[in-house]
């Protein structure tokens, strides 16, 4: 937990991707225990431990008061919905039935973006581990969390993303060293082949984002890119963007927490 928690601070979006793999990583765990007979006793301790327990009941919930004052969580204003094509927190609870809620991914290309994103990937490298729940964990939570918005633009998407991504590449990382150890003595198979095409072709993505970054760099010549241009407390002009907290001295963190001394 303290380590999670320090994630929690550097990035609390993509924290909320970490949480769904660590959760899939204790599950594993405890399916291989019950496998090899180890006594669940020494797992679950291992999870419900002081440490963690101190974290918890102490630093977690300052922390957890410090991020609700944001004007996306609804700490201050409320951030208006993206036009993007993406589902809104609401609109994502009320697709009850399963059809309705595919046919709407479909209609806003989503589920076309989760095949290009990932997709292809998790389908090429999946019966490397069928048998792991991290990876279905993965697997599925990457196919929600386009749905869901927090205030303004896609920041969810693409931060809470983040963790299973990586680990995605990883899984990819793993068959291609193997690829390079066993398989260029064998010859390529069709998946492996079909995985290679795809990391190629994906990686014009990256390419572009690399090249961004230097273009910039030698355009403003110099290395100091960052764009500050509001307050990130008490806005003053009264708009309202993530990572932006209006009304601080209302909020509760700054009420008892980290009040101001006169």
């Amino acid at each position: 937990m303290l380590i999670g928690v320090s994630c929690l601070l550097c990035g609390p979006i993509p924290f909320v991707g970490l949480v769904i793999i660590m959760f899939a990583r204790e599950i594993d765990a405890i399916i291989l225990a019950k496998k090899e007979e180890v006594k669940w006793k020494k797992i679950f301790s291992s999870i419900f431990s002081l440490p963690n327990m101190i974290i918890i009941c102490t630093v977690l919930p300052i922390i957890g008061c410090y991020m609700l004052t944001n004007n996306a969580t609804g700490g201050g204003m409320y951030g208006d919905t993206a036009d993007s094509p993406a589902i809104t927190a609401t609109s994502f609870y009320m697709l009850h039935q399963i059809s309705s809620f595919l046919r709407t991914y479909i209609q806003h290309g989503i589920f076309g973006f989760y095949m290009l994103e990932v997709g292809i990937y998790l389908l090429l490298i999946w019966s490397f581990h069928k048998k792991e729940v991290i990876f279905y964990a993965v697997a599925i939570s990457l196919f929600f969390i386009p749905a869901i918005h927090i205030g303004v633009s896609n920041d969810f998407c693409m931060r809470a993303s983040i963790p299973g991504v990586f680990v995605t590449m990883v899984w990819c990382n793993e068959q291609i060293s193997k690829l390079v150890k066993t398989r260029l003595k064998k010859g390529l198979n069709l998946r492996m082949t079909a995985l290679l095409l795809a990391l190629m072709i994906g990686a014009f993505t990256p390419s572009v984002e690399l090249f961004r970054g230097f273009y910039h760099v030698v355009k403003e010549k110099t290395i100091f890119l960052e764009n500050m241009p509001n307050e990130t407390l008490d806005v003053v002009d009264g708009v309202s963007y993530n990572f932006e907290t209006s009304n601080a001295s209302e909020q509760l963190f700054f009420k008892y927490f980290a009040k101001k001394l006169k």
